[in-house]
């Protein structure tokens, strides 16, 4: 069974949920607010100073080199991918995915929806 990330907030504490398909929908706060522009620069960033070229940081992710151009690119990723390019260059994945910027659209929604 397909699981998504979806993150929750509990007072100052950020938590990542894996949840199955049928609970997608946890207080409404999914991950399709990502930007995957900044994904894709921040593993740029990640691939450059680490001086790898865009083949061989997927290799050390264990991505395909398609799905690592993809990510830079600012196409959707997966999940797993996310988590892959973070254990690979020991970043977080909070990092990668800006969390600061993922939380305050969640907010934002949340604000039209009331």
């Amino acid at each position: 069974m397909a699981r998504t990330l979806t993150v929750a907030r509990s007072g100052a504490a950020t938590v990542f949920v894996w949840l199955a398909p049928s609970w997608q929908h946890m207080e409404g706060l999914m991950l399709d607010v990502l930007d995957y522009q900044i994904i894709g620069w921040r593993a740029a960033v990640l691939r450059q100073r680490a001086g790898l070229d865009q083949n061989d940081a997927a290799r050390q992710a264990g991505i395909s080199l398609r799905t690592w151009r993809n990510m830079e690119s600012g196409r959707r990723c997966r999940d797993a991918t996310i988590f892959a390019v973070s254990r690979a260059f020991q970043c977080s994945p909070g990092w990668l995915i800006d969390m600061e910027e993922l939380l305050r659209r969640i907010d934002q929604r949340k604000a039209v929806a009331s």
